[in-house]
Order: structure tokens, then C-alpha cells, then sequence
């Protein structure tokens, strides 16, 4: 509803700036928020780490990682965590929960990746979301989210509030309609005279003579109150011993829950790396396997 106090031309004029920050906002979820783009070098990574905790423990126990992406939001790399492993759930490691988060930090910090998302395995079964990958993977968009998010703005309400621009004593006043500013203006003496090319202005008038000039200016000025928010796609891929793959998309917004925008067969893997460049060391894979992972007594 157009508000009372603004003119129709204004009116129109909020609308249109609110149709293009709505714009961006909604380019940045096209963009990331369809597929998952996966280096190939991560799905070996992936199919080593489940070959390694079948001949580790013999079993296609699940397992969970964390993904890592650069600044286009493809899938470089996965942290794995220490965690406590069976044949139907998989879950951190209590004894380890500030480990992990240094050790995470140091690879993202060694790398200069950032965590965009979580990987688990389902061991024997088939890959999908249930109840509790749901909910898990509620918990964690925020937490990732504000790992790789990238900042919007919105217009603010009311988006402008500036009505009238005065100077009293010295300082700028912005009045508003329901709020008024003071800007107390603390400038050297020798930068004013700088700023006016006046090297003869001197004495007690100094301030008020630029606040004065200011008041002028910034009556000209067009006053747009916006504010800041964050957005980022958040990617939950599982996958199993076999290696087949499910993935889901979900929306970090720090103004509002989590919110699902993709799921299903939207994994696609890309060559990013080649063999050369990223061997798998599998003695090294199989390594950090049995020192990160025990199965659990339940």
C-alpha cells in the first residue's frame, strides 16, 4: 500500500528500486541454487574414502564430510571429521567437536576454500534425504551459511526518511519523520579553510560557515535507507558404497529459516583438476580413516 506521506512519483520511484535489489537477490539464487557442481577429483576422493572404511572395518559403514568450494560454488574438496560411524547413522565425534572445527578451519584457511555444504554416505542403502537428514541439514545452513555468504541489500521501511536537511550551532540536522539525526561535525580548522579555499577564513565561525555549506549541498542529496542481509546456497549431497548420488539445495537467508529450493538427481561433476595436479593417495585416505573414524557401540 502506498504510503500517505509520499507523493505518487516518489511512490513509483521506491517500487522500481525495490524491483531491482529484489532482482539481484534472486539472480544470486539462480545462479548457485540449481545445481551442484562437482570437481571429478572429489568424487575419487569420495569412492576412496568409502573403499577405505570397507576394508578398514569391513563393513559400508555411513560417513559424513564437510564440503569446500571456491568462489563460484563448485565442490573442490571435503573435511573429514572425526565421527563415530555404524551401518545406519553416522555422527561427530563428541570427544573431538573443537578438533574438528580447528582442523576444518586450518584447511580452509591452507586451501582458500570456503565450507559450502555436507556430504554423508548411506553405506549399503540407496541415497536420499530422511526425516533426519532434514533435520540435520536444518541445523546446518545457518552455520555454513555464514561461512560463504554473500551480502545483498534491501530498501529499509521506510526506505526514505529524510525530509529536511538544517544546520544549527554548527551541526547538520536530518529530520525525518519520525526519527532526527545530528551530525556533529568535528573538522581541523586548516582542512576547512583546505576544503573552501578560503586561507583568510579564521575565528569562532569556522564551523558553522561549512556546516552551513553542507546543509546546502546535501538538501540536493536523494536519501536511501537500505539494509544488509545474507544470502548463500547451502548443498547436501549423499551418496553410498555404490557410489550413486542424491543431492539437495537449501537457502541461507539471515531473515528468514532455511528454506529447500532443489533436490534430487542435480549433481553434476566437472572437470576442475586433473590427475596430475591432485594425486589420491589411498595409504593416506585409509590413514585418516582409521585415526577419524570408530564405529559406534550402539
Amino acid at each position: 500500500m502506498k504510503p500517505s506521506n509520499i507523493r505518487i512519483s516518489e511512490f513509483f520511484q521506491i517500487m522500481e528500486m525495490k524491483k531491482r535489489l529484489d532482482e539481484k537477490e534472486r539472480s544470486l539464487i539462480q545462479k548457485f541454487g540449481k545445481r551442484i557442481l562437482v570437481d571429478e577429483w572429489v568424487k575419487k576422493k569420495i569412492d576412496a574414502v568409502c573403499r577405505a572404511v570397507k576394508k578398514v572395518f569391513k563393513e559400508n559403514y555411513e560417513w559424513i564430510g564437510y564440503l569446500l568450494g571456491d568462489e563460484n560454488y563448485v565442490v573442490r574438496d571435503f573435511y573429514l571429521p572425526y565421527q563415530v560411524i555404524s551401518l545406519a547413522t553416522v555422527n561427530e565425534d563428541p570427544e573431538y567437536a573443537g578438533t574438528n572445527l580447528i582442523k576444518m578451519e586450518d584447511l580452509i584457511n591452507k586451501t582458500g576454500l570456503k565450507l559450502i555444504g555436507w556430504i554423508h554416505s548411506h553405506g549399503n542403502m540407496s541415497p536420499f534425504h530422511s526425516g533426519t537428514d532434514d533435520q540435520n541439514t536444518f541445523a546446518l545452513v545457518r552455520f555454513i551459511g555464514m561461512h560463504t555468504k554473500k551480502e545483498v541489500v534491501k530498501l529499509d521501511s521506510p526506505p526514505k526518511r529524510i525530509s529536511k536537511v538544517t544546520c544549527q550551532k554548527g551541526n547538520i540536522i536530518l529530520e525525518g519523520e519520525r526519527s532526527v539525526i545530528i551530525a556533529k561535525l568535528d573538522i581541523p580548522p586548516d582542512l576547512i579553510r583546505l576544503l573552501i579555499n578560503r586561507p583568510f577564513l579564521k575565528g569562532d565561525n569556522e564551523k558553522e560557515i561549512i556546516a552551513r555549506i553542507l546543509t546546502v549541498l546535501l538538501n540536493y542529496a536523494e536519501w536511501w535507507f537500505l539494509r544488509k542481509k545474507w544470502l548463500a546456497p547451502v548443498y547436501s549431497i549423499v551418496t553410498n558404497a555404490r557410489l550413486e548420488f542424491y543431492g539437495e539445495i537449501w537457502k541461507f537467508d539471515s531473515e528468514k529459516d532455511p528454506e529447500r529450493i532443489a533436490s534430487g538427481d542435480i549433481i553434476e561433476f566437472i572437470d576442475v583438476s586433473s590427475a596430475e595436479e591432485r594425486n589420491i593417495d589411498m595409504d593416506e585416505i585409509i590413514q585418516e580413516v582409521e585415526n577419524k573414524m570408530r564405529v559406534s557401540r550402539f
